[in-house]
């Protein structure tokens, strides 16, 4: 059977028909013996290539996909299994591709996948989108323009990376990078923008000369066709205080410091868990190693002066060499003249599993996985999009016995809790199925508790509010 596609290579848009399970790479990427209908994914790229081979130049193809399957798979695997099939249906895609069609893949570039819901797809239908306007971000990757429909309600409809040279925009979602609402003109016309590294956006009608594109000031085009119809389209590079959101920095690891930036998220401090919870698998209690200047360490790292032990009743001790203290929250503990951290006693709602917190001297700024405006999940492992991994000591637990587990395994899942920053500030939604989150005040008073009987739910979290998650205390920038 015939892709479904557009008439350019702009956008392609090919469809696979009767799949019994969309998280399965095997039915998506070729056909073999199987009896689906539609074009699978290898027959949709190898028809549709990027570059034919010539004189001057090698055959490629194209290798950022978007995969869209129907929302009740994505519904039920967001909330079923947090994702997990989601993401290993992209791994696989990344694998497979760069094992089948990695020779037609150009030097320096990578292929990237996403998998998203479309809420028109039947049942076992799956449709695949690439093409010259089709383009994923890389990680930290930061938009250099944002497009939006001008009118009586200012409609965003997409941004633009660095790496984005092409954006077709009409009304169609399977031939367009970004589809606008009510499209004002026939369908077989679209509006394309070019961006060039150090030169100023262009926007020309497709086909050429089909519209009328007028500049109107210095950010704003006037498109128009023969029957008065018209749209008003802004390309703005991003405000400087978007920027300042934006920005992207490393992922600290134990034992390095923290770089210097403006980073959206942030370890704050240590939310201390209650050994008595996991009695019962023997744990005997934990501990957190500091060096002298307050930074994380590991426990049995040379440069640790001073650790934070929790025993098997729950108290907490301080500990320097050769010298043990208890100490009861709400406290400031100095051991040593150049170290002080203050520690907060858990409020009610949170006591249950927590027996307090205690606040970074450093706090560690975390790198942000997803552009502003979308969706990233906190948990541990590679299942998460951020997993701080900085309570990874294997030494920081006491067990009777051998125990393989870390303090990030402790009440915190592998697919926790999803955050997304826009310009009317955060949204939280919990997606453990195990545990809590809460919501503290930067104060270290409880102000919400994020139950499992709420999974899914969205939240607005102001910005400079504390998140409990797991182990982990996290400012919301």
């Amino acid at each position: 059977m015939k892709a479904d596609s557009t008439p350019t290579d702009y956008v392609v848009c090919a469809t696979l028909h009767g799949v019994p399970d969309v998280f399965n790479v095997e039915n998506l990427w070729e056909r073999a013996r199987r009896r689906q209908k539609g074009e699978y994914l290898m027959e949709a790229l190898s028809q549709h290539l990027r570059t034919r081979q010539s004189r001057h130049r090698p055959e490629t193809c194209f290798h950022h996909v978007i995969v869209r399957i129907p929302t009740a798979d994505y519904d039920r695997d967001e909330w079923v299994d947090d994702g997990f099939n989601r993401a290993a249906l992209i791994r696989d895609l990344v694998v497979v591709h760069a094992q089948k069609l990695g020779r037609y893949v150009p030097e320096g570039e990578t292929v990237r996948y996403s998998v998203e819901a479309d809420p028109a797809l039947p049942k076992g239908q799956v449709r695949f989108l690439f093409g010259r306007a089709v383009y994923l971000p890389g990680d930290g990757e930061r938009p250099t323009y944002r497009l939006y429909r001008q009118g009586e309600k200012r409609t965003e409809l997409g941004v633009v990376y660095p790496g984005q040279r092409l954006t077709l925009l009409n009304g169609d979602p399977y031939a367009s990078t970004f589809p606008v609402p009510d499209w004002p003109f026939t369908a077989g016309v679209s509006v394309l923008l070019r961006v060039k590294p150090d030169q100023t956006p262009t926007l020309r009608a497709e086909p050429n000369g089909s519209l009328t594109v007028r500049k109107e000031g210095e950010r704003i085009f006037r498109i128009s066709d023969s029957h008065a119809a018209c749209l008003d389209l802004s390309i703005e590079p991003p405000s400087v205080r978007d920027t300042d959101r934006r920005v992207e920095v490393p992922t600290w690891t134990p034992g390095g410091g923290p770089p210097h930036s403006k980073p959206r998220l942030w370890v704050v401090g240590i939310a201390l868990q209650r050994p008595s919870l996991h009695a019962k698998a023997g744990l005997r209690g934990g501990r957190l190693g500091f060096d002298r200047h307050g930074a994380l360490v590991r426990c049995q790292d040379p440069s640790a002066e001073a650790w934070l032990r929790i025993d098997d009743e729950d108290r907490l001790w301080g500990e320097t060499t050769g010298d043990r203290m208890p100490l009861s929250p709400p406290t400031v503990w100095h051991p040593h003249e150049d170290l002080s951290l203050e520690l907060g006693s858990a409020p009610a709602g949170m006591d249950e599993h927590y027996c307090g917190w205690a606040r970074l001297p450093r706090p560690i700024p975390l790198s942000v996985p997803a552009p502003f405006g979308r969706w990233f999940c906190v948990g541990r492992d590679a299942e998460a999009e951020l997993n701080p991994g900085l309570l990874d000591d294997p030494d920081a637990l006491i067990w009777n016995g051998a125990q393989a587990v870390r303090p990030e395994q402790l009440m915190l899942s592998r697919r926790h809790l999803s955050l997304r920053q826009d310009t009317n500030g955060w949204t939280v939604r919990l997606e453990s199925q195990t545990w809590p989150a809460y919501r503290l005040a930067p104060s270290g008073e409880s102000g919400q508790v994020l139950s499992v009987e709420d999974r899914g739910r969205e939240w607005a979290i102001e910005p400079g509010a504390w998140l409990v998650v797991g182990g982990y205390l996290l400012e919301l920038g």
